[in-house]
């Protein structure tokens, strides 16, 4: 295929909406109903906390450090003890669901022509899936437990990193690809 002829198929291609592809999310995503709801439900829980965060803070401001008391100081730190940890709770499992809906989503959309030309294999996918699993759960874990300033200077060096890579790498917009390859046409 001439190259011409691969960039007009790739921008043709970004412009269509393949609704084939959607019937099998929705569809999939109704066989595993129970994690879809439980996602979304904790999504909802943690970005409700999120909103009280700001109104807890001007109640304190407005209630504490203006009116000068320190009438209900106990209450307050212990609805917004009880607050962070109901959304610390609330993040494993949301990373946990939503993980998992995005990776088994990403293999139904890319598996079954992969499947169909000898470019993938189940028994040799699911041992990967299963340690990059444990990784995530791990990585979660880890960063649960970590204090605040380690894991936003890692975040950081990695935010850094990337930039660089961008920096560094050719071009990555628009590479020049001659022919593609077996996995490209796949």
């Amino acid at each position: 295929m001439a190259q011409n002829d691969f960039e007009n198929k790739r921008d043709t291609a970004d412009q269509k909406i393949d609704l084939r592809l959607w019937k099998r999310l929705i569809a999939y995503a109704m066989r595993h109903r129970r994690t879809v709801v439980s996602v979304m439900l904790v999504l909802l829980v943690v970005a409700g906390i999120d909103l009280a965060y700001p109104q807890l803070s001007r109640y304190a401001i407005d209630h504490f450090i203006e009116g000068g008391t320190t009438e209900g100081l106990w209450l307050y730190g212990l609805v917004y003890a009880a607050l962070v940890v109901v959304q610390s709770l609330g993040v494993f499992p949301f990373v946990r669901g939503a993980g998992r809906l995005v990776a088994l989503a990403g293999a139904l959309a890319a598996g079954p022509g992969l499947l169909r030309r000898n470019f993938a294999n189940l028994r040799l996918a699911l041992p990967v899936a299963l340690i990059a699993s444990a990784c995530a759960i791990v990585g979660a874990m880890l960063g649960l437990a970590l204090p605040t300033d380690v894991v936003q200077t890692c975040l950081g060096a990695v935010i850094l990193g990337i930039a660089v890579l961008l920096l560094v790498s050719k071009n990555s917009v628009r590479p020049v690809v001659t022919k593609q390859d077996a996995v490209g046409l796949a």
